[in-house]
């Protein structure tokens, strides 16, 4: 295991990692009611394993994280399964350069086309192909039992966790 700042104390694993981290700030800076740092490293570490785990099933069927990303919410859109470019780098918090990327790397392994916007000469759409429909559907197949089997103990409380991300995000929108 690493060290952190030179010493030979080790950096824990999984929760251990947030645990650490809160008591070292509390070492550090007792005067801070650190709580709500506990909740937010809490949210990131899952966020970091969660996406950790599925990265095996990307690796296998071929195709990044990040660009299944943009074919779900093409494929989540319906039929003819198209958004604007402006739309998904909108919908996942990217620059337009980077999303040009993905367009272009996903346009390139056959997954979409881009075309002429219907009514908008100035704009294009992203659609899906029929083969980024099939890949699309593959991995969602795939990770869905995944995160399930992985999140089981939590199912239950479901309503909790979704009526308490609606509030901080409600209270994020207001200050955005």
């Amino acid at each position: 295991m690493a060290s952190r700042r030179g010493d030979a104390r080790p950096i824990p694993a999984g929760n251990d990692t947030v645990t650490a981290l809160i008591r070292d700030w509390a070492a550090e800076r007792p005067d801070l009611d650190t709580w709500a740092y506990r909740f937010f490293a809490s949210a990131v570490e899952l966020e970091r394993r969660l996406s950790l785990a599925l990265e095996p099933t990307f690796d296998e069927l071929g195709i990044r994280g990040g660009d299944y990303e943009v074919l779900g919410h093409l494929r989540r859109a319906g039929k003819p399964y198209e958004r604007t470019p402006t739309d998904l780098s909108r919908l996942m918090f990217l620059t337009t350069g980077a999303m040009t990327r993905r367009l272009d790397r996903l346009e390139r392994d056959g997954y979409l086309v881009r075309a002429p916007h219907g009514s908008d000469r100035r704009s294009l759409m992203v659609r899906l192909t029929p083969l980024g429909v099939t890949m699309t559907d593959r991995v969602v197949e795939r990770i869905v039992p995944l995160l399930s089997d992985l999140l089981e103990p939590v199912r239950g409380r479901m309503d909790d966790f979704e009526s308490t991300t609606r509030m901080i995000l409600e209270r994020l929108a207001g200050t955005g």
